[in-house]
């Protein structure tokens, strides 16, 4: 979780840089999308001018520009030493559509123009009141007037507890103490804390315990950041909706709102909804029953029209796809009959469907994951599924079919696309993947795929896509990889040592890359990060 921290006196995102990554929601097309669905304006999100306040070394801002070249995207951050980072980056990966300020983003804002969509993920809680009015107010005169605007931020009363933690473990800085030395003494302490309440059965020792681990097993900079940066403040929701109406501004949902950590079960929100009529105060009250921590708003003008919630969606201009496989070999159409579907990206999800359509639908989508089929091609191709069974189609079953995978989006089994992956790339005889997928595949293990999805990849792909630069033929790469895994590389370098301790009992390391590099090249295909 990206976290900055905006003023220019402050360094500790130079001496300690923030660990980046992606931020699945950010896209243009999916802030859009899920504006669409909750009431709110559709800014253009082709040909679009994006912004991030607090970008970091542009992990997430980088694979946005890479993949929209059409888009214009401006990243602000007050660590000169990440932004240099970034341009490093820019540069290597030749984007002429991104522009990078190491600035204090008040002092920018005459010369930056407007903005159809504005992100700043993990920067009001760590400022000061001040400079968190000043973004503010910048973003209420830089954004469009249909442009969306994007908060993240930690929140009452799941924080409660971990601010208990992060004061169990900040401590006055010594003389000459670094922040790394910093990290390490307060990892320590909680560790020590930890072990005096985990064996305690009551129920807050157990909370406090599970948040103790949690800040021992941070990395370094996130206890740098987040537990120990000056500023580091939660909201209860009403407050900062009414900081934001102040500005201008009205809620509208959660981006990531069908990502698990964000999607609330519908049990508990009619729950709250049986309580208070209050939109505002029933999701401060799903906060304290969910024990909610951290918030990623979405917000637009006051005076941006609403729409009705789904009811003017699109679905012409959609993108259908859904990450799920049938249990049944043959999926039978039978109305009444159900046939359940597993979701391949969450544990113990399953989807039972009993209407024709719905099931003719779902086996389709399971059948291309992760692309997906545009409204009209995926409505054509289930009818005449469904008709192929000797069924009829009835009037009202399209309808029921939009309903039925708004149903299955909010529960995130189903993704509704403005934009889709690019055609998927057959291997050649010497196969290439995008030059951001080699970039970040040096710095971590998660990729980015088109859509603005994170996949993992385990250390000997990582490997692999060092060599898929279109100059070496499959079996030179697995020749290469290979001799990388035995010594004396073997006994220096990390990523390739994790390699090692992956490699199969039962096979030999050329086979065991040779079908490595056969999955790889599938599995990157099928995400659009062939070349």
């Amino acid at each position: 979780m990206t976290r900055r921290l905006y003023s220019c006196s402050v360094t500790a995102y130079d001496e300690v840089p923030y660990a980046c990554r992606p931020i699945p929601c950010t896209a243009p097309e999916q802030l859009a999308m899920a504006s669409l669905l909750h009431g709110g304006p559709c800014p253009a999100f082709e040909g679009a001018r994006f912004l991030e306040i607090g970008c970091g070394d542009g992990a997430n801002l980088l694979p946005l520009a890479f993949f929209r070249p059409d888009c214009e995207f401006v990243g602000v951050d007050a660590s000169a030493v990440q932004i240099a980072d970034a341009r490093r980056s820019v540069e290597r990966l030749t984007l002429h559509n991104i522009t990078l300020h190491a600035d204090d983003i008040c002092e920018l804002g005459p010369t930056l123009g407007r903005f159809d969509y504005i992100v700043a993920h993990g920067v009001i809680s760590w400022v000061s009141d001040i400079v968190r009015d000043g973004i503010l107010d910048f973003c209420r005169e830089h954004l469009a007037d249909d442009g969306l605007l994007y908060l993240s931020y930690n929140t009452h009363p799941g924080w409660l507890i971990r601010g208990v933690v992060r004061s169990s473990m900040v401590g006055p800085r010594g003389s000459g103490e670094s922040l790394r030395q910093m990290a390490d003494e307060a990892r320590r302490r909680a560790a020590a804390l930890r072990k005096e309440v985990e064996n305690v059965p009551h129920p807050y020792a157990q909370l406090l315990s599970r948040e103790l681990a949690y800040a021992e097993a941070a990395e370094e900079s996130s206890v740098v950041h987040d537990y120990l940066a000056d500023h580091n403040r939660a909201y209860w929701f009403r407050e900062l909706a009414s900081l934001a109406t102040g500005f201008g501004f009205r809620y509208l949902t959660e981006a990531p709102f069908t990502q698990p950590d964000y999607r609330v079960p519908p049990a508990l929100r009619e729950a709250a909804r049986t309580l208070t009529s209050d939109p505002i105060m029933m999701e401060e009250l799903i906060d304290v029953l969910w024990y909610r921590q951290h918030r990623s708003s979405l917000f637009c003008r006051h005076t941006a029209p609403s729409a009705s919630a789904s009811g003017d969606l699109p679905f012409d201009r959609i993108s259908v796809a859904a990450a799920v496989r049938p249990r049944s070999e043959a999926v039978q159409l039978t109305p009444g009959v159900d046939e359940t579907f597993d979701g391949l990206l969450e544990p113990d999800v399953a989807i039972a469907l009993g209407d024709p359509l719905g099931k003719a639908t779902l086996a389709t989508l399971a059948a291309i994951w992760p692309r997906g089929l545009g409204w009209r091609q995926l409505v054509a191709q289930s009818i005449e599924r469904v008709r192929a069974s000797g069924l009829d189609v009835p009037d009202d079953a399209v309808a029921d079919l939009q309903a039925q995978l708004l149903s299955l989006n909010a529960m995130g089994q189903v993704n509704l696309r403005l934009r889709d992956l690019p055609l998927s790339q057959a291997s050649s005889e010497r196969p290439a993947v995008a030059a951001l997928t080699r970039w970040e595949a040096e710095r971590r293990s998660l990729m980015t795929t088109p859509t603005h999805q994170r996949v993992s990849l385990a250390s000997i792909d990582r490997l692999i896509v060092e060599h898929l630069t279109g100059a070496h033929t499959p079996a030179e790469i697995v020749a290469a990889v290979v001799a990388k895994l035995q010594p004396p590389e073997s006994s220096r370098e990390s990523e390739v040592l994790r390699a090692v301790a992956e490699l199969p009992e039962s096979t030999t390391p050329e086979q065991w890359v040779a079908s490595r590099l056969a999955y790889d090249l599938g599995f990157l295909g099928s995400w659009g990060l062939l070349r």
